[in-house]
């Protein structure tokens, strides 16, 4: 607010910075998907607020939908086949 440069720069990155602010938000989350278990578990934090909880099981949902869980699967196994394939050669 001292200068009109700063108040204007201010005003023009305010939505970047919101959006920043959103993208570090735990609870725009809700949790993390912990690997290394057959299917979809979502792991919160245990004071984890009512909108983080909303959007844990919004995101198990959509982990769910999308059989992320088995695309993880696959890909680890490409991985170890390519790996072996190396150490072979």
């Amino acid at each position: 607010k001292r200068t009109l440069q700063a108040s204007v720069g201010f005003l023009l990155s305010r939505s970047a910075f919101r959006s920043f602010k959103q993208r570090l938000d735990y609870s725009e989350y809700g949790g993390a998907p912990m690997l290394g278990v057959k299917g979809c578990v979502i792991i919160c934090h245990g004071r984890s607020s009512a909108k983080a909880i909303k959007n844990a099981i919004r995101f198990a949902a959509e982990f769910s939908r999308q059989r992320l869980a088995e695309k993880i699967q696959s890909s680890i196994a490409e991985l170890h086949s390519r790996e072996a394939t190396l150490v072979k050669a």
